[in-house]
């Protein structure tokens, strides 16, 4: 209809079955799991298990990851922020930045 948003929901056009969903998650996973675990082993080399005996090198290790994700969940947030910001009303995008700035602030000491 004319006037009318030509988007269609993500929701609409899925249409795999929770057992095609299951499937393609967990096949994704170990493909991707595989192939990064062997470039870190050609990157660094020796034992993962060995080297993950040491707090100190384990700790390291996890705090780098977290915060690859966490940028990376940042950056999505923002861009999709960006794509989107046309499809919600004023008041949408402000009670959001709201939220935001409320849940910033909660957290700092």
């Amino acid at each position: 209809m004319e006037g009318e948003s030509e988007c269609v929901s993500l929701v609409e056009e899925f249409t795999m079955n929770p057992e095609e969903i299951a499937h393609t998650s967990v096949n994704r996973f170990v493909d991707k799991a595989f192939n990064k675990y062997m470039a870190g082993q050609n990157e660094h080399g020796g034992s993962l298990v060995e080297k993950s005996e040491s707090l100190e090198f384990f700790m390291s290790q996890v705090e780098e990851e977290i915060i690859d994700l966490w940028h990376y969940v940042q950056a999505f947030r923002l861009a999709q922020g960006e794509k989107r910001l046309a499809e919600y009303s004023y008041a949408d995008v402000k009670k959001v930045k709201e939220i935001m700035d409320k849940d910033r602030l909660d957290h700092v000491v």
